[in-house]
């Protein structure tokens, strides 16, 4: 296994996502990992959320989206040395079925989601001297209510955004 490489994380906060305790070092280093792989890949999920403040808590996966169409040997695949591998159809955020692959890079789950170009709309942010582009929170948000209703942990985060938006428009 070839060597880590240093993330510095004892600076000032650029990004959210350098609060003390948002990204666990093993996220860090899967999102430099695939950074490395596709620095053009959209990072969403409750890291976009974590991005722009609508969710605090530790990240816990990464979910990547790279357009519908994408080749398999462009995404290289095995440059993330998976450890296990699942392939699903879920429900967009327009009703329409979408490829979600799984798999683990050192340890560390991850799901990349194959969506239309017009779900790719991201913002560029920078956190740990790595430039990430995070997914339009639109979507993110409409995401955590549709699988509300599955996971407990989505339904706590679905409320915690409600309130945060809340505060924020009072």
């Amino acid at each position: 296994m070839p060597a880590r490489p240093r993330i510095n994380i004892e600076h000032k906060s650029v990004s959210l996502l350098e609060e003390p305790g948002i990204l666990p070092t093993r996220i860090l280093y899967a999102l430099h990992e695939i950074m490395e792989w596709k620095p053009d890949v959209v990072i969403g999920g409750s890291i976009a959320l974590n991005a722009v403040g609508l969710l605090n808590r530790p990240v816990g996966d990464i979910d990547l989206f790279v357009e519908t169409g994408t080749a398999q040997s462009d995404l290289n695949m095995l440059k993330l040395r998976p450890q296990y591998r699942s392939s699903v159809t879920v429900t967009n955020i327009m009703g329409q079925p979408v490829s979600r692959e799984g798999f683990e890079l050192d340890g560390v789950k991850i799901c990349m989601f194959r969506v239309p170009r017009l779900e790719l709309a991201c913002t560029r942010v920078e956190a740990f001297g790595m430039q990430l582009n995070i997914q339009n929170v639109n979507h993110a948000i409409i995401a955590k209510k549709t699988y509300a209703h599955k996971t407990e942990k989505h339904a706590l985060d679905y409320d915690n955004i409600n309130r945060s938006l809340a505060s924020t428009f009072d």
